[in-house]
């Protein structure tokens, strides 16, 4: 083959004579409704699974992928089943070891970018990039994109820090890059209409694209990419080398991809470029369930499957195993009103359940009162606090809710699966083992520098970072440059040269592959974590009031649970140069079971289901919110009106996905006035049955309200 590559992926893999290929076919299909063996048991081909919610789809894509195996379509090493998230991935890995033991282990299974990842290092030659590349996260793209509008002077835009929004800047050049090539990122970010002011003081294209090119030369001089650049440098390097391209295709003979509704574009030409000529896939969605429009991806996908792919085989599992079918009508009446669809109706053969509720309040005092009445009311019945989670459409839309549960003592977690890397604990360790990699990574250096007091204040930090840009050199060079120099001197200066020899030789370490925890272990003991936690305890126990007292002991608790489960991922870890990229891409989730009432968006609840769900807020101006239909109603026929239109549906998407959510019933709420603003109830609740609007009632007070 080109480029030096050889076909050896006709091989078998190391554990294939090890399958029961009987067994592992009787496996795949046990428990199986009729439509769910139809999909598992189909033809190799284009295919396109339509799940519902609550239908088994994962369940599906495992026994497809083992009923495969065992039919003999496709061996082991040459399937590749890709997921949105670590955790999809550690679930179907676990499903599929279940069903053919140890073999599995042999499968390439995992999200979008550490399969990018792996591809981009393997061929990082032809890439054009460094093999030994690290990865930023969004805090460090702000920091970049901040260093550049404020003091590059080749843009020159000559504005202060709370002049201008960053994360405009970086959401429009990261939606430039994902899109369809069809806008640049100036034009993105003009057509934010919360940007205006930004883009009036970035003025022009032409700046915009200096602020772009100086972002990605930062980059490139310290071997970093970005979240979104893993995905498209690897589109790229398959584009441009025919050997790359056609080796992966024959390596992956039957792809798999799962949430396919997610998609972006980029992703989308990934898929493509991975496919050979015999076209094996199977994407697995919902289109009802779409609802990242706002991050990038592109319903269109979905839409137009059967489209783009000729002869393709589509197949809708709609009955449900999770909701009753009281809830199940509501949501099936809710999306039937949306245009951009595939069209399929959810069923359950269990009981019809509680009828679905809408209670009308006039502020949201008096809806977060009744909210901790109610959840009191199902924990009298038996219900344990667990089951039950309430869900806002945004985070602010919880807030009023905590307090009253706090003083009705009721537990409670705000946002469960919150993501662990959140503590500056955890950032900090992988920032070590990300230098250790990559000793040009500027950011995970400035990160171990600030992580404790090392003497270098802003203005050394600024001196440092100066003398970086000036020379082009890396930023641990310019230090050392600065300390010869004497610019740098003093207890500072020996400070920090026991710092960086103390990196030079983890990263030595870390070449030479010493055990992790090792690393581990010294690593801490230079940030002195130990010494902090002890401190951090003492401050807590001299504190006088016992709540506040309390809070501070559970939170350094907190620490040392999260740095307790880092310590056991990172020596499970199978390969450390994944986790430590894995890190930075998809975090550990703080999956702690917890006995409190879950709090939470309903965008961090998909794919989460709960006994019972309350959704508080569904007044019309909040959800849908009154920015749609502001540009609704003051737009004719035209590009514009479709687009609001389109985020109208997802919105109502949204709330499709909030009510799928409940398994044995759901309670809406909503206000007259809320944030000094007055609405009527949400239109989704009349177009569920006119029965739900409701007048607003009077304040509901909790017992705990009235003592107090």
């Amino acid at each position: 083959m080109a480029n030096g590559y050889q076909d050896d992926t006709k091989q078998e893999g190391p554990h294939e004579a090890t399958i029961d290929y009987a067994a592992l076919r009787e496996a795949s299909l046990a428990g199986l409704t009729d439509t769910q063996r139809e999909a598992v048991t189909a033809g190799p081909g284009p295919m396109l699974l339509l799940a519902g919610a609550g239908t088994g789809k994962t369940r599906c894509l495992t026994a497809r992928i083992g009923w495969n195996i065992g039919v003999g379509t496709v061996g082991l090493p040459h399937v590749l089943a890709i997921t949105f998230t670590r955790k999809a991935s550690r679930e179907m890995k676990h499903r599929l070891a279940l069903m053919m033991g140890p073999a599995a282990q042999s499968m390439f299974v995992g999200t979008f970018h550490s399969i990018c990842i792996r591809l981009l290092r393997d061929n990082a030659e032809f890439a054009g990039i460094s093999s030994r590349f690290t990865i930023i996260d969004d805090d460090e793209q702000l920091k970049i994109i901040k260093d550049i509008c404020l003091n590059d002077e080749g843009v020159g835009l000559g504005v202060a820090a709370d002049e201008i929004s960053f994360a405009s800047v970086r959401d429009a050049i990261d939606a430039a890059r994902n899109g369809d090539g069809s806008k640049t990122a100036w034009e993105e970010l003009r057509a934010n209409e919360k940007a205006w002011k930004t883009a009036k003081l970035i003025d022009s294209g032409a700046k915009m694209r200096l602020i772009v090119e100086a972002y990605d030369r930062i980059k490139k001089e310290a071997e970093v990419l970005d979240y979104n650049d893993i995905i498209l440098k690897t589109v790229q390097l398959l584009q441009d080398n025919t050997g790359v391209r056609e080796y992966y295709q024959n390596m992956w003979r039957m792809i798999l991809i799962d949430e396919y509704q997610d998609t972006n574009t980029a992703q989308e030409k990934l898929i493509a470029l991975l496919l050979n000529k015999e076209r094996n896939i199977t994407c697995v969605g919902d289109e009802d369930q779409a609802v990242y429009g706002w991050r990038g991806a592109d319903i269109k996908n979905i839409l137009t499957f059967e489209h783009r792919y000729a002869g393709a085989k589509v197949i809708k599992l709609e009955q449900n195993f999770r909701s009753t079918s009281s809830i199940l009508n509501a949501a099936n009446a809710l999306i039937s009103k949306n245009r951009d669809r595939l069209g399929k109706t959810l069923y359950t053969v269990s009981e019809s359940g509680a009828t679905l509720r809408h209670d009308r309040f006039s502020d949201d005092k008096a809806e977060a009162n009744y909210i901790v009445q109610e959840i009191r009311r199902l924990n009298s019945e038996g219900v344990p606090f667990g089951s039950i989670a309430v869900l806002g459409r945004y985070s602010h839309m919880i807030l009023p809710v905590q307090m009253p549960l706090a003083q009705a003592r009721i537990p409670f977690t705000v946002t469960a699966g919150k993501k662990v890397q959140s503590t500056q604990d955890i950032q900090n360790i992988v920032a070590y083992y990300r230098f250790a990699k990559n000793r040009t990574d500027d950011f995970a250096l400035q990160r171990i520098i600030t992580c404790k007091s090392r003497g270098m204040g802003t203005q050394k930090m600024k001196m440092a970072h100066d003398e970086a840009r000036s020379k082009r050199i890396p930023l641990v060079d310019a230090i050392t440059q600065l300390i010869a120099a004497n610019e740098i001197k003093g207890k500072v200066a020996e400070g920090m040269n026991e710092l960086l020899s103390f990196l030079e030789e983890l990263a030595d370490d870390y070449t030479l592959e010493a055990p992790p925890m090792e690393l581990f272990d010294r690593i801490t003991v230079e940030m002195g974590l130990d010494e902090d936690l002890a401190a951090a305890k003492g401050k807590a126990n001299t504190t006088k009031n016992p709540d506040a007292r309390g809070k501070q002991l559970r939170a350094v608790e907190k620490r040392q649970e999260r740095l307790h489960d880092l310590r056991i991922a990172i020596q499970t870890a199978d390969n450390l140069d994944e986790f430590v990229d894995a890190m930075a891409l998809d975090p550990m989730e703080d999956e702690e079971a917890t006995a409190g009432v879950w709090l939470g968006t309903v965008h961090a609840a998909k794919g989460l289901e709960f006994d019972h769900v309350i959704l508080p807020g569904w007044t019309d101006g909040v959800f849908p919110s009154s920015r749609i239909l502001e540009r609704i109603w003051g737009q004719s026929e035209g590009p514009a009106l479709d687009q609001a239109k389109a985020e109208l549906e997802e919105e109502r998407r949204l709330a499709y996905v909030a009510l799928t959510r409940g398994k044995k019933s759901v309670s809406i709420t909503s206000t007259e006035y809320r944030m000094g603003t007055q609405g009527p109830p949400s239109r989704f609740l009349g177009e569920i049955s006119r029965k739900l609007v409701k007048e607003p009632v009077e304040p509901v007070e909790t017992e705990t309200a009235r003592a107090a």
